[in-house]
This record gives C-alpha cells, sequence and structure tokens, in this order.
C-alpha cells in the first residue's frame, strides 16, 4: 500500500491449492494488517472436469483467504458449461468470477467479452477491464471499453505497461 497499490492479485502458484486452511487465514490476516486487499485470486484452468474441480478448490483457497474474485479464463466454447458451473459454485459460497479482457481467450475483446456473459448468463460472473489487451488487439476505442461494459465490469487493473516515447509506433503507446 505505500507504494500506491491498495489491491493484489495472488496467482495460484503463489497460494497453490495444498496450501493448509491455517496458512490462508494468515495470509488474510496480514493482508488485513497492511491494509491491501486481495482483490483476485485466479484458476489454472477449466479444460476439464479435472481441471475444473482443482479451480472450484483454489476458487475455495481464495476466498478463504478473503478475495473478492476469482479470474477464470474461458479459452474455447467447449469450456461455456465449466464456466457456468464454477460461477454456480461460487455464487453458492458468496463468491463472484471475473473474466480478463484478455488476447487468445473468448473474452479477447469488448464485443466478444460481453457475448460470452451472456452465454455464461450467471449474475455472479464479470469483467476485469486490462485495457493493454485491447490496444494488443488493436481496438481504437480503448479508452471507452468500461463505458461500453457498463455493469458488467467488476474491476480494472493495469498491467504490462509502460510509456513509450511519443513517437513509438501506435501499437507500442496506450494513453489511459
Amino acid at each position: 500500500k505505500q507504494i500506491g497499490y491498495a489491491g493484489v492479485e495472488i496467482r495460484y502458484p503463489q497460494l497453490p491449492l495444498e496450501t493448509p486452511g491455517n496458512h490462508l487465514a494468515y495470509a488474510r490476516q496480514q493482508l488485513q494488517k497492511i491494509g491491501v486487499t486481495f482483490v483476485f485470486g485466479t484458476v489454472e484452468g477449466i479444460g476439464d472436469e479435472k481441471m475444473l474441480d482443482r479451480a472450484i478448490r483454489t476458487m475455495s483457497n481464495n476466498l478463504q483467504a478473503g478475495a473478492q474474485f476469482t479470474k477464470v479464463t474461458v479459452a474455447k466454447p467447449e469450456h461455456i458449461p465449466a464456466a457456468q458451473r464454477l460461477a454456480d459454485v461460487a455464487t453458492s459460497r458468496g463468491g463472484k468470477l471475473i473474466l480478463q479482457i484478455h488476447a487468445g481467450t473468448l473474452h479477447d475483446t469488448v464485443p466478444h467479452a460481453l457475448e460470452l456473459l451472456k452465454k455464461i448468463d450467471r449474475p455472479s460472473v464479470g469483467l476485469a477491464y486490462e485495457p493493454c489487451h485491447l490496444v494488443f488487439a488493436n481496438d481504437p476505442e480503448y479508452a471507452r471499453a468500461p463505458e461500453k461494459l457498463g455493469k458488467h465490469l467488476f474491476t480494472v487493473l493495469v498491467q504490462n505497461y509502460k510509456l513509450a516515447p511519443a513517437d513509438a509506433p501506435a501499437a507500442q503507446r496506450a494513453n489511459i
């Protein structure tokens, strides 16, 4: 928090599935102690039944450690039913899922993300706006994306962002 961030993402390798409950509680306590919010944790994937089971257990760890959201990636249309199942479990446990606008996924652009949300059709699933991936997708309207995402926007994150010189090619600049 001293460097300007009030929230963090903790990815599954940093909070392994096998983390004992008392360590999850300790992590939650330490984050609260320094005033930092565990905004979201991630899951490895939902591509098959075994991965979905791991995702459910990882999401449970995230919730126990105090995460507000669990980030999941939907890479293929056949993963949509697994995303729905994970969302149903999240809802039953008081959790929410986020899909990060991200290259190489079914939620890589604003129109694709909104279309995917309609297919998943769960109110506990929303979006994380990350502008650089829209720049990577050559979306010239990336700065208007939050307005377009509206009520589906659960969180915003900035990563992979580096100021480029004014004379750099457009693909290397993001003025957010």
